[in-house]
């Protein structure tokens, strides 16, 4: 090259003859990388690779909706739904049948009673003709 120039390389981005716009570099095709079978945890643990030059790097997102796991039911955990209401004075209950009811309170599994006594703590409940203070899962609510 003459008096020093520098020339620009034609194939970077070679001019049309007819005075148009120059073309864009061709894309270089980059071959498909086979899955890597590693949790999340090994990947954010494990240093990047350096991608070749000119190519674009993705790096995985979370999810964007959250998975929702099942209940046996077929109702879904964590849907929106109206809270269970808690049984507490005056309601009918069912005694059901719980290590503590057979223990204590035979004579009431399966029977429906009202709650006479609420003391809202981890064995709140007491209800009509008994004496024995029941958890709130020894009982079920009736309508």
């Amino acid at each position: 090259v003459a008096g020093g120039a520098i020339s620009k390389p034609e194939a970077a981005t070679p001019a049309a003859e007819d005075g148009g716009a120059a073309s864009p570099p061709p894309l270089t095709e980059i071959a498909p990388q086979p899955k890597a079978e590693s949790t999340a945890a090994e990947a954010a643990s494990k240093p990047e690779a350096a991608a070749p030059e000119g190519a674009v790097s993705i790096s995985p997102s979370p999810p964007i909706c959250a998975a929702v796991e099942l209940k046996a039911e077929g109702t879904a955990v964590g849907a929106t739904s109206k809270p269970e209401k808690r049984p507490t004075i005056g309601d009918q209950v069912k005694i059901l049948d719980t290590e503590n009811t057979r223990q204590y309170f035979r004579s009431g599994v399966g029977g429906i009673f009202h709650i006479v006594k609420d003391a809202k703590d981890k064995q709140p409940y007491l209800v009509e003709n008994s004496q024995v203070w029941l958890h709130e899962s020894d009982v079920e609510l009736i309508g």
